[in-house]
C-alpha cells in the first residue's frame, strides 16, 4: 500500500470486497492520476470472484497488489471521499470514516459466469465513477 501521500486517497466500499469495488479502484487507479483508489469491504472475504482477476488482466488493469481486504485494514488512513456501492452501507461505516465526504453509486451485481456483464460493468465504471470522482474532487 505504497500509494503518493500528494494524491487524494479515495475508498470503494461495498459489501464484500470481491467483485465492484475491485474493479472501481483499478478502473480509477487507472484513468485518474492525482488519485490512490483502495477497495474494501465491511464483511471480510477470502478471494476475488476469479471472473474480475480475468476481466482486470485483459484489459491491463490487474496488478499483484489486488486482494480483498476488510475495512479495518484502512484505518491507518483518511480518505477525500468514499464511494458506497451500496446505499445500506451508509449505516456500517466505521467511526474513523464517518467524517469523509460519501456519496452512493450503486451498479448491478454482474450474475456469475456472465463474461459480457462482467465487462458490460467495467465499460459503466469506466464511463461514470471516473467522471464523478473527478467533478467529486475538482480535479
Amino acid at each position: 500500500m505504497n500509494k503518493d501521500k500528494n494524491k487524494k486517497n479515495v475508498l470503494i466500499l461495498s459489501k464484500e470486497d470481491t467483485a465492484q469495488s475491485i474493479v472501481a479502484a483499478a478502473v480509477l487507479n487507472r484513468y485518474l492520476l492525482a488519485v490512490n483508489a483502495y477497495s474494501a469491504g465491511v464483511n471480510k472475504a477470502v478471494k476475488i470472484d476469479p471472473y474480475v482477476r480475468v476481466l482486470l488482466e485483459e484489459n491491463g488493469l490487474w496488478s499483484n497488489e489486488i486482494a480483498p481486504k476488510h475495512i479495518n485494514a484502512l484505518q491507518e488512513l483518511s480518505f477525500d471521499l468514499i464511494i458506497l456501492l451500496d446505499e445500506s452501507l451508509i449505516n456500517k461505516l466505521p467511526e474513523f470514516l464517518q467524517n469523509a465526504d460519501t456519496i452512493c453509486i450503486e451498479y448491478e451485481t454482474p450474475t456469475q459466469n456472465s463474461k459480457s456483464e462482467y465487462n458490460k460493468l467495467l465499460k459503466a465504471m469506466q464511463m461514470e465513477i471516473t467522471p464523478i470522482v473527478r467533478m467529486q474532487l475538482e480535479l
